[in-house]
This record gives structure tokens, C-alpha cells and sequence, in this order.
């Protein structure tokens, strides 16, 4: 009988047959193990284009993050991961990922996409001019390699690309929020943790509203009548349950993600020593 080991990890998340098959077989990102079948459950990355973390403070949402940087790498995807708060730093030492530490590198790098963008947009159009569905188009553009974009901290990352601290040779915010926009199926993918506390201040921004559009993703701690961002719904979990706590590292998969499996246990990231 399938069980959630009591203190699961991403190692050894990693090493189940089930989730490596999910791995070679590229289009499920995995996420943690479903709680009711006690099964690997994965992120569909045929139908996600932006998938937020969400939660209260102190609810494991950089460690959820930090996981799927790591199943990302295990995939072969190119990693990108904006830390403007640089709470990630010490756990991803030595990983082969883009690491960017605030506005002015993200600068830098947004500079450097540009290309891949147009080369990819491109590519795109002829696929839909063809007549291809998403599916299909989602399968072609698969000839692309995956990038796989990290946000810790949305909040913080709006508001410094709209008001970055320091002079930027060229500011990005017009044209990630075209990226955020329109570039869906391109094969790269936005991941972002959010704490409805803190979105105060950016929530009427355009990059926020198309961040967080589809309402895909996973939240943590439980109350999400209190806790979960606007437009996330969990009308079809349990009513009186859905706003009960949930013990850290456990997850409710909000209805837009389309999917049976309601909640999911997040395996810990374990710190990298060097």
C-alpha cells in the first residue's frame, strides 16, 4: 500500500521510479505526493504558463519553490531564479542555474532573452497559422529547450522592476509584462511565491494581474478564506475544512489547476553544504 514517508525530501522524492518516469516523459513537472492515493502528482505543463506558491509567511513556500527548481534541473530545463530577497541563496550554492540577485542583473539577463523571445514568438505563429490546437503547438515548440523562470517573492520583484533601487542601463517592466502577457506555449514557464499580506502594494500593477491571471498553483498553511489571494478558488474542496490550518509543507491545489487531486505534501529541500 502506497504511503507519504513521514518526513519526505526531495532526494528521495527524486528516486521514486514514478517520478522519474514523470521526469523522462517531460510534459509534468513533479510537484510532491498526492495526499489521498499517497502518489507522485505532478504540474501539467501542457495547460501552465504561470503557477504561484502561495501562503502566509513561515508556510514553506520558498521550500516549495526550491523543489521546483530542482525538478526543473532533473528535467534538463535552463533555470532561471530571481532571489531579490536572497533567501535562496544558501540552498542553491553550486547548482547549474541562472541565479539573479536583484534589478540590475535581472536587467542584464532580460537583455540577453530578448532574441530567444522574438526567435520563439515566431516559431509560434507558424504553428497557430497552420492551424495547430495548443496541444499541438505545445509539442512542436517542445523543440525549444524548457526555461524555467523562478520568482521568490513576487511583491518585492514588482515593485523594483516598476522602481528599481539602483539606475538601469535599460528597464525591463514593459517588456516582461509583454513576455508575461502573450508568450504563452513558448516553452518556459513562470513559477512565483506570494503572501496575499504583502500585495497590497502591487496589486493593481499590469506584471501582477498577469502573473497571477490563471489562478494556478498550490497554497499553503489552509484558512484560504483568509489567507489565499483573490481569484483563487477552492469551492470544491470540503467548505468547513478548506478553512482549517494544514500542517507545513502540505498543499491545497486551488479548482483552476483542473485536476482531481485536491491536496499534495511538498517534500523538504535539503540545505546544500559546501
Amino acid at each position: 500500500i502506497p504511503s507519504i514517508p513521514e518526513k519526505p525530501t526531495t532526494s528521495a522524492f527524486l528516486a521514486l521510479p514514478s517520478v522519474q518516469q514523470m521526469i523522462g516523459a517531460g510534459n509534468t513537472l513533479p510537484l510532491g505526493y498526492d495526499v489521498r492515493l499517497a502518489e507522485p502528482f505532478g504540474i501539467d505543463l501542457v495547460t501552465t504558463y504561470s503557477f504561484g506558491i502561495t501562503g502566509a509567511k513561515k508556510k514553506g513556500k520558498t521550500n516549495v519553490l526550491l523543489h521546483l527548481v530542482h525538478m526543473a534541473l532533473e528535467q534538463g530545463s535552463e533555470v532561471v531564479l530571481a532571489d531579490f530577497d536572497g533567501d535562496c541563496r544558501d540552498f542553491v550554492n553550486g547548482l547549474d542555474i541562472t541565479y539573479l540577485a536583484d534589478e540590475e542583473a535581472f536587467s542584464g539577463y532580460m537583455i540577453e532573452f530578448m532574441p530567444t523571445v522574438v526567435e520563439r514568438n515566431k516559431a509560434k505563429q507558424a504553428f497557430v497559422q497552420k492551424g495547430l490546437d495548443a496541444k499541438e503547438v505545445y509539442h512542436e515548440m517542445c523543440s525549444f529547450k524548457r526555461i524555467c523562470f523562478f520568482v521568490d517573492g513576487l511583491p518585492t520583484f514588482i515593485e523594483r522592476t516598476y522602481r528599481p533601487k539602483v539606475t538601469l542601463e535599460k528597464t525591463y517592466d514593459s517588456f516582461l509584462e509583454t513576455v508575461i502577457e502573450k508568450c504563452t506555449l513558448h516553452n518556459f514557464y513562470w513559477f512565483y511565491t506570494l503572501d496575499r499580506a504583502d500585495q497590497m502594494s502591487v496589486q493593481s500593477k499590469k506584471l501582477f494581474r498577469e502573473f497571477t491571471r490563471d489562478h494556478k498553483g498550490i497554497h499553503l498553511g489552509g484558512q484560504v478564506h483568509t489567507t489565499a489571494p483573490q481569484g483563487f478558488n477552492f469551492e470544491s474542496h470540503d467548505r468547513r475544512g478548506a478553512n482549517n490550518a494544514r500542517p507545513l509543507g502540505r498543499g491545497m491545489l486551488p479548482d483552476e489547476d483542473e485536476t482531481a487531486v485536491r491536496e499534495v505534501v511538498i517534500p523538504l529541500v535539503e540545505r546544500r553544504r559546501f
